[in-house]
C-alpha cells in the first residue's frame, strides 16, 4: 500500500510541472540502473514515472530543481553553528512551501526567476540548491523520513536570494585549479550541480592554468557517466577546451604557471612554494612523481635525480620519506639553500595530482571490441575456460549470466569506483585444478590478491588498495558475528580509514571485486543473505585459452558496460541462484539426531529437545549457545517456532511445532470433510 502511495505521490508532483526521478531507497544517490544520467533524466511524463516506480517501487523521489523552475534554501538548523537566524534577521523571508529533511533541517522551496543564478551558500550551515536536486516526502535517508511542514504553494524567490553580478571595477577571481579537486569529490559535486556545469568550470580552470589538452582529457576521462563512453566524454570536453581557449583563458594566470622565479628586492631567489614548485617541475623531478588512482598512493615512476643505480632497472614504487629529503637536497644545490621540507612535501603533492595514473582504467580504455568483427565470448568463457558444464537449459542460462556479470561488474568498479558490485562468483571444484590461478590470469598478477586480512579490520581496508580482483578462499565462518561482518564487508562501496604511517584519514572508493573458491559443496554456514554468492561448478581450467582470450574478454565487457548492460541477475535467475546456495548450506550433524529422536513429537521446547536428543544432558548443562544451535537445527529439520507455551512445565518457553504434522492434520481434516 505504501509502495503504491509513493508512485501516486510522484505522479502528483509531476502534475504540478515538477521534474521527478527515482533515487536509491533510503539514500540520496540517483537510481543508477534506471536513470543513467541521474537527475538529468528527471521528467514530468506520467508514463515514464509509472514505468520507473513499477521497476523500483520502493525508490525515493528526487526533484530536479532547475528543470522545475524552483530553488531551495537548505538550512541545517540541527547544527549548533548554523548562522541562518542571524543572516535573515534583517531580510524578508516570504512564507512558502517548507519541508523537514531527514536530518532535521528545513527546505524552503521557492519559484525561481528565469535567468537568475544563485550562490552555493548563504552562510554557515545554509546551502542554496538550484542546479542539483533534493528529495521529496515520503522519501527517507538513513531510516529517517522527509516530511512536509505545510501545504503552501512555492512563493516567488526574494530578490536578495539571487546572486548579484560582480562589479565591473572588481578584478575577476580566478577559478580554483582542477588539480586541487579529487575525482571522487567532483563526482559528488556533479551529483548536486550537474555534469556539464561542473566539468565546464574545471576545464576552464585547467586551461587557465596552462594544462594541455592531453592532461585535461586524462583527468576528465574518469568523470565519464554511466551509459556514456570515454569517447563521448572526450568529444564534449574538447568542445569546452576549444571554447575556453577562444575566450582567452590562460592569460590571467600565465604568471602563476611561468618558469620565472620570484626574487627579493636584492635579487635573491625566495624560498617559497612557487619557486620550489617551479624548480622541481621544470627539472627531471617533474617526471618522477604521480598519483596512482587505483592504489590511492603517491608514486615514484622514474629514478629520482641523484639516486644511484641504472635507470633501466628502476621499478615504480610508493614515495618514501627519503624522496622528500633527496628533493630538498637537490633544491639546496640549485638555488634554494634553505628550503623547508614541509614545502617540499606540499609541492610534491601538487606534482602528483598533476600526473594521475590509473593502471586498470588505462588498460581497459585501451581495449577495443567491435561486435561486427570480433567473436562474442563473454557469455561462454566460464564454460569454455573453466569447464562449467550446464546440466539443464536453466543452468546454462544461469552460467551465462554469471559469466557476463562477473566481468562487467569488475569493469564497473574500475571505471566508476565505489559503484554497487557485491556479487561474489564462487568457483567450486577439486583441489589443484587451478581455480585461483584462473582468477589471477584474468585480473593480472599485479592486480590480484589472495591474502586478505580479517574482514572488517583496518588492515583489510588498506589491503584492497591497488587490487582489482581478490580471492576469498574457502569462505567459512562459525560464529554469527563473523558472518555478519563478512556480509557487511563484501557489500561495502568505500573504505574510510587512516593508513599506516598516514597523516590523515582517507576515503577510498572501492575499485575491486571479490571471487570465492572452494573444494567443498557444503561451505555456506548461514541460510540468510546468500544472494551475494553465485556458485559455479568448475572441472578443468584452460589456462592457455584464458590467457589468449583475456584482452578480448575484457574488451567485450567494457563494450557492454558502456552500452548500459546490467551487472546483476534478473529476478528469475535470483530464484535459481538462491536454490543453488541452499543446496550448499552446511548441515549440522544435530539435524539428523533431531529427525531421529523427535520423529514422534508434535510440539516441543528447546530445552526439552536438547534433553530428548541427548538423554544424558541435565538442565544445568544446557547453555544458551546449545539452545540457539538447537533452534537452528529444528528449523532445518522441518520445525517452526509457533509462539510460547501457555501452561505446563514449559510455560513461557518458545514452542516449536512440526510443519509436516500441521500439513498432515490439515489433509486429514479435509478427508473427514469429504466423507
Amino acid at each position: 500500500m505504501l509502495i503504491q502511495r509513493t508512485k501516486d505521490i510522484a505522479l502528483t508532483y509531476a502534475s504540478k510541472g515538477w521534474h521527478i526521478f527515482p533515487v536509491t531507497p533510503n539514500q540520496k544517490i540517483p537510481y543508477g540502473s534506471i536513470v543513467s544520467k541521474g537527475h538529468l533524466n528527471a521528467t514530468t511524463s506520467a508514463d515514464q514515472i509509472t514505468e520507473w516506480w513499477t521497476e523500483a517501487p520502493n525508490a525515493n523521489i528526487g526533484l530536479n530543481l532547475e528543470a522545475s523552475g524552483l530553488v531551495c534554501i537548505d538550512v541545517d538548523s540541527y547544527k549548533p553553528d548554523c548562522g541562518f537566524d542571524a543572516f535573515i534577521e534583517d531580510k524578508h523571508l516570504p512564507k512558502t512551501l517548507t519541508q523537514k529533511s531527514a536530518s532535521g533541517g528545513t527546505h524552503y522551496i521557492f519559484k525561481a526567476y528565469p535567468g537568475d543564478t544563485y550562490p552555493g551558500t548563504l552562510c554557515k550551515g545554509v546551502d542554496i540548491k538550484y542546479n542539483g536536486y533534493i528529495l521529496l516526502s515520503p522519501s527517507s535517508f538513513n531510516g529517517r523520513p522527509y516530511e512536509w511542514q505545510n501545504d503552501l504553494k512555492p512563493a516567488q524567490a526574494p530578490d536578495w536570494l539571487a546572486k548579484q553580478p560582480p562589479k565591473a571595477a572588481e578584478p575577476k577571481t580566478p577559478l580554483l585549479p582542477l588539480h586541487s579537486f579529487k575525482q571522487t569529490r567532483l563526482l559528488d559535486v556533479i551529483a548536486n550541480e550537474g555534469w556539464h556545469n561542473t566539468v565546464l568550470k574545471r576545464v576552464g580552470s585547467m586551461v587557465a592554468y596552462g594544462d594541455d589538452d592531453d592532461a585535461i582529457h586524462r583527468f576528465t576521462d574518469g568523470l565519464t557517466l554511466q551509459g556514456y563512453t570515454s569517447e563521448d566524454t572526450r568529444a564534449e570536453v574538447q568542445r569546452m577546451i576549444d571554447g575556453a581557449r577562444a575566450k582567452g583563458f590562460g592569460t590571467e594566470l600565465a604568471r602563476e604557471t611561468s618558469s620565472e622565479l620570484i626574487k627579493s628586492s636584492r635579487g635573491d631567489v625566495i624560498n617559497n612554494h612557487h619557486n620550489v614548485y617551479v624548480t622541481l617541475r621544470d627539472s627531471a623531478w617533474g617526471q618522477v612523481f604521480a598519483f596512482n588512482e587505483l592504489a590511492g598512493t603517491k608514486m615514484v615512476l622514474a629514478k629520482p635525480p641523484g639516486e644511484r643505480g641504472n635507470p633501466s632497472f628502476f621499478k615504480p614504487r610508493e614515495i618514501k620519506d627519503s624522496d622528500y629529503s633527496r628533493a630538498a637536497k637537490w633544491c639546496n644545490k640549485n638555488g634554494l639553500p634553505t628550503v623547508n621540507k614541509n614545502v617540499i612535501i606540499d609541492c610534491v603533492q601538487e606534482l602528483c595530482e598533476e600526473n594521475i595514473i590509473s593502471p586498470v582504467r588505462h588498460y581497459l580504455e585501451g581495449l577495443r571490441f567491435d561486435p561486427a568483427h570480433h567473436e562474442p565470448r563473454l557469455s561462454h568463457w566460464m564454460e569454455r575456460y573453466l569447464g562449467a558444464k550446464p546440466g539443464s537449459p536453466e543452468e546454462r542460462q544461469y552460467i551465462e549470466a554469471v559469466s557476463r556479470l562477473s566481468l562487467i561488474q569488475a569493469v564497473a568498479r574500475a571505471l566508476s569506483p565505489g559503484c554497487k558490485a557485491d556479487s561474489v562468483p564462487i568457483l567450486e571444484g577439486g583441489q589443484g585444478i587451478g581455480k585461483s590461478t584462473a582468477i589471477r590470469v584474468l585480473h593480472g598478477a599485479e592486480w590480484f590478491g589472495d591474502a586478505l586480512p580479517p574482514m572488517g579490520t583496518k588492515d583489510a581496508s588498506d589491503y584492497l588498495r591497488g587490487l582489482w580482483g581478490i580471492e576469498l578462499a574457502e569462505l567459512s565462518f562459525q560464529r554469527k558475528a563473523e558472518i555478519e561482518v563478512q556480509k557487511a564487508f563484501i557489500s561495502r562501496r568505500e573504505e574510510r580509514f587512516r593508513p599506516a604511517y598516514g597523516r590523515e584519514e582517507i576515503l577510498y572508493p572501492r575499485r575491486c571485486v571479490f571471487w570465492g573458491t572452494t573444494n567443498r559443496t557444503d561451505y555456506i554456514k548461514d541460510d540468510t543473505g546468500n544472494r551475494r554468492f553465485l556458485p559455479i561448478r568448475t572441472t578443468k581450467v584452460d589456462f592457455e585459452g584464458l590467457k589468449a582470450s583475456r584482452d578480448m574478454l575484457w574488451a567485450e565487457a567494457v563494450y557492454n558496460y558502456n552500452q548500459g548492460e546490467q551487472y546483476w541477475l534478473s529476478e528469475d535467475l535470483v530464484v535459481y541462484a538462491n536454490e543453488q546456495t541452499d543446496e550448499r548450506i552446511e548441515e549440522d550433524p544435530w539435524v539428523e539426531v533431531v529427525q531421529t529422536m523427535l520423529r514422534k513429537s508434535k510440539e516441543i521446547s528447546l530445552k526439552e529437545a536438547c534433553k530428548v536428543c541427548f538423554q544424558e544432558l541435565q538442565d544445568q548443562h544446557i547453555t544458551t549457545m546449545m539452545t540457539r544451535r538447537m533452534s537452528h537445527c529444528l528449523q532445518m529439520a522441518g520445525w517452526r517456532k509457533d509462539g510460547r507455551f501457555n501452561s505446563g512445565p514449559h510455560r513461557n518457553q518458545a514452542r516449536f511445532v512440526k510443519e509436516a504434522e500441521k500439513a498432515f492434520e490439515g489433509d486429514d481434516a479435509h478427508e473427514r470433510d469429504c466423507f
